[in-house]
């Protein structure tokens, strides 16, 4: 489930839920108060499949961009403070975990897809779905071994066939989300 705050001090849960069908889940907004009072929730599906919310960002012209997996798909959904749907997009053959925005304004959609890890970058035309051409993939693959993680790890970040990584870093973070170590590259 992920949380996010507004600036009037209300709050953003996003997640999933089954409401009458065990078989069925749907993605689930809910929007409370500082006290915990519900302001308002909302019951999501694509295209009548399985979703689920993972993560919720607030977005500056005070909306939100939840993400999740719709189906077998990565699911975006952009929603007003009132939780009406903006628009939808999803992302054939993976899920998202996590959604943040970077420095230039655009956001990075974080996931799986074929069992690997999987970025997305897209723009946000504040009232419409990400078009095919604006959406900005990474091109990069992250893959961690072993897989679950235990006391060490071999990270390995490629930028596919013919492209390589000019520079960048990586932070390792602990469970309690501290800055562990900082891992440079430069070309």
């Amino acid at each position: 489930m992920g949380i996010a705050t507004e600036a009037d001090s209300a709050y953003m849960l996003a997640g999933w839920l089954n409401e009458s069908d065990p078989y069925h889940q749907f993605g689930w907004l809910v929007k409370i108060d500082a006290s915990g009072n519900v302001i308002w929730e909302g019951l999501l599906d694509h295209n009548e499949q399985n979703s689920h919310f993972y993560d919720i960002i607030a977005t500056p012209d005070g909306c939100w961009i939840a993400a999740g997996l719709a189906g077998t798909d990565g699911w975006l959904v952009k929603f007003d403070s009132s939780g009406e749907v903006l628009w939808q997009a999803s992302i054939r053959s993976g899920e998202f975990r996590g959604i943040c925005q970077v420095d230039d304004g655009t956001y990075v959609a974080a996931g799986k897809r074929n069992n690997r890890g999987w970025l997305f970058k897209f723009r946000d035309n504040m009232d419409s779905a990400p078009k095919r051409e604006e959406m900005l993939p990474l091109g990069l693959t992250l893959s961690i071994y072993p897989n679950p993680l235990n006391s060490s790890a071999r990270i390995v970040i490629g930028g596919g066939e013919g492209h390589g990584i000019l520079g960048g870093r990586l932070m390792l973070y602990d469970p309690l989300g501290r800055v562990v170590q900082i891992l440079r590259h430069r070309a």
